[in-house]
């Protein structure tokens, strides 16, 4: 009887193993067939981050593998779409809409955010704003409290990302560094 429960027990994990290993195959193409998108960054097999997509992207971004779409910039950001919550829906992807004030970043927009993603687990997610500064950073926070990522490597990875947007280096907004400090700060001591 044993034996046979054992035996059981490993097919079921052989079975878990090769089901999840196909899932994570299939999401690791996903971001291969992006379209190109401002300042685009691949964070894992199920996340990426970037600046706004353009509004004839949305299909390609879909038939990439793209299931759930988070955009962080307001209304009035440069290039937003006002019906892209409509065109993400439209192409069978699941929409998120935090409106994320460049001046004064909050814990209740990265408490939806991480809402957003504990929402979205085991799905190919596409996190924007406008030139992927509000997304990277709120990308990075998400990582660093989940326990996804060595924090030191991500905040590497997060400069890099600002440093792509001139005059909007992190090391040049100490608002966005201390709302960073912040966050983590708090989170942890939750």
């Amino acid at each position: 009887m044993a034996r046979k429960l054992f035996a059981t027990g490993v097919l079921m994990a052989i079975i878990a193993l090769s089901v999840a290993s196909f899932f994570a195959a299939d999401n690791a193409e996903a971001f291969d067939k992006l379209p190109e998108i401002a300042n685009i960054k691949i964070h894992s097999q199920w996340l990426a981050s970037s600046g706004q997509p353009g509004k004839r992207q949305f299909d390609e971004i879909a038939e990439s593998g793209v299931q759930v779409v988070i955009n962080l910039a307001p209304k009035n950001s440069p290039d937003s779409i006002a019906n892209e919550g409509d065109l993400v829906r439209k192409n069978g992807m699941q929409y998120h809409f935090i409106p994320v004030k460049w001046n004064k970043p909050t814990h209740d927009d990265f408490a939806l955010f991480m809402a957003a993603m504990d929402d979205a687990k085991g799905k190919v997610v596409l996190a924007h704003c406008y030139v992927n500064s509000r997304a990277s950073a709120f990308v990075y926070l998400y990582n660093v409290l989940r326990g996804n990522v060595d924090a030191g490597a991500e905040y590497t990875v997060l400069e890099e990302i600002w440093d792509h947007n001139e005059g909007y280096e992190l090391r040049n907004v100490p608002h966005w560094r201390k709302f960073l400090e912040d966050t983590l700060a708090r989170r942890r001591s939750q």
